[in-house]
């Protein structure tokens, strides 16, 4: 018998469950995949995240297999601007994993909180007792929210108030601390002009349909990236704005 049934146990799924898990709650996570898998796309933890993984102790975890992100070109059209030095107190402004790296370390860490995890698991169906859920309940939200998440479900287990007010004030708590922690991460940001060949490479690109397209599948992974961003071709493109 389980206090909570998580169906999806990857980014939402897996911090979900460590955190019933550490507050003592009887969690099971399920999941149709394997781990570590991987998906067609990788994840970009940021905002709230980072703060998130170093308070549940995992961000040093993360840091081992994605270097943190420190810097950020803001580009507004013609005012671009270099955000450097994007760090509160260790924490860089974000990290950028695989997914089968991420959610390995998400799984491991929920296992080691106590959490029971099936993998190759297919939900069929919902069992009900009454009007409510008895056999699954599917949590499908961010890494970044998953510990209010899991104080309001928390809430709602131990009889304090009823779930719809604690996952009420979820909602106002997420958006508030997703307020705060962006101020307070620009904050810390130092500004400065981008160079002027950024803006040279960039004037070229826009006037060439071939290294602009160079430039789009390099960028998602399309070719390698060496393709466009060597420096012979990068000094063909300053060469060409002359």
């Amino acid at each position: 018998m389980y206090d909570v049934v998580i169906v999806g146990a990857r980014c939402g799924g897996s911090p979900l469950a460590t955190l019933l898990a550490r507050n003592g709650a009887k969690a099971l996570l399920v999941d149709r995949a394997r781990f570590p898998s991987d998906i067609p796309h990788g994840h970009f933890i940021h905002r709230h995240g980072p703060r998130r993984l170093k308070a549940w102790g995992l961000l040093d975890r993360i840091a081992a297999v994605a270097p943190p992100i420190t810097e950020q070109l803001i580009d507004s059209g013609d005012f671009p601007l270099v955000a450097r030095d994007l760090a509160v107190e260790g924490v860089a402004l974000g990290y950028g994993p695989r997914r089968a790296r991420l959610d390995k370390v998400l799984v491991d860490a929920a296992v080691e909180s106590g959490a029971e995890v099936r993998a190759e698991f297919n939900v069929d169906e919902f069992l009900f007792g009454g009007n409510r859920v008895a056999g699954t309940l599917g949590i499908s939200d961010a890494l970044r929210d998953a510990d209010l998440l899991a104080a309001a479900i928390a809430e709602g287990l131990n009889g304090r108030r009823p779930f719809q007010d604690a996952l009420a004030d979820y909602e106002r708590q997420r958006n508030a601390e997703s307020a705060r922690e962006f101020r307070q991460n620009l904050s810390a940001a130092r500004f400065e002009p981008v160079p002027a060949e950024f803006l040279r490479i960039r004037q070229a690109v826009r006037s060439d349909p071939a290294q602009a397209t160079r430039l789009a599948m390099a960028r998602v992974g399309m070719i390698d990236p060496q393709t466009f961003f060597n420096p012979a071709n990068l000094q063909q493109l300053l060469g060409a704005t002359g």
